[in-house]
């Protein structure tokens, strides 16, 4: 980083009021950064900050440019990465374009250790992270299912299952379909998201989840966040939902996250 431009870069720690009037930015960084980070989309963690609370936004900025953006929770001896139930990654926003000069001032505003958790090892901001800290340490490491499939969904099922486990899909899809009228329902641009996000809510509370207390609909502030994220998703298209039907009735449901290519 040239010494001169030092004093048009910020570290700083947003509230909620704060982190959504930098909304707009926010979406742009997503949309240039390092790699895709959709955990830490502006439309999921805005709605997790007002509904869930005990977070602040880390945010590195040049002049009006959002530069790097994560969540992070405050103890008395360290910061840390902000868990909840709805997010499955750390992994933060970080401006293509000038990442190892966001991920410098992130460090150099850090005035006690911090503690960042489901970091993919291959990421970029971690490997600046490593050459940017002196005193950097992975605690503890895991491997982490994910499919990352090229080509057609198609071409995907024929060269990862054999013919004989491709026959029993198929078998018991016929079977399934014998004790009704079996759709799949998928979420189009034009439509509205909500009962995808009814259907899931229901059929995950009517199950072990629900049982145990753990269901998002247990949680009121689950609930609200995860309602208010999915709905500006879809909004900026970055949704996609299946629901499983059988007699009208759901049976299975499935949401993902997009952004870039994951």
């Amino acid at each position: 980083m040239l010494a001169g431009q030092w004093q048009n870069y910020k570290v700083e720690n947003l509230n909620l009021a704060q982190a959504q009037a930098l909304r707009t930015a926010w979406a742009h960084l997503s949309a240039h950064a390092t790699e895709p980070a959709g955990y830490n989309a502006p439309e999921l963690i805005l709605p997790l900050m007002q509904h869930l609370q005990g977070a602040t936004l880390r945010a590195v900025r040049h002049g009006p440019d959002l530069l790097l953006a994560v969540p992070l929770a405050e103890s008395k001896l360290y910061t840390k990465s902000w868990p909840t139930s709805l997010t499955a990654s750390g992994l933060p926003h970080v401006s293509a374009e000038l990442a190892e000069s966001a991920v410098q001032c992130f460090l150099a505003g850090q005035s006690k250790p911090i503690l960042l958790k489901a970091i993919p090892e291959e990421a970029s901001f971690l490997k600046a992270l490593k050459k940017q800290s002196a005193h950097f340490q992975i605690i503890e490491s895991w491997k982490r299912a994910a499919l990352q499939p090229s080509g057609t969904y198609e071409d995907w099922l024929q060269n990862n299952f054999d013919h004989k486990r491709r026959k029993e899909f198929k078998r018991l899809r016929n079977r399934l379909a014998e004790q009704g009228d079996l759709k799949l329902a998928v979420l189009n641009p034009p439509d509205d998201a909500q009962p995808y996000i009814d259907d899931l809510l229901a059929l995950e509370a009517a199950g072990w989840k629900g049982t145990k207390g753990t269901a998002i609909a247990a949680h009121k502030g689950n609930t609200q966040a995860l309602l208010e994220s999915l709905n500006a998703l879809h909004k900026n298209g970055k949704l996609r939902f299946w629901t499983l039907k059988l007699n009208g009735k759901p049976i299975a449901s499935l949401f993902a996250i997009v952004e870039g290519d994951q």
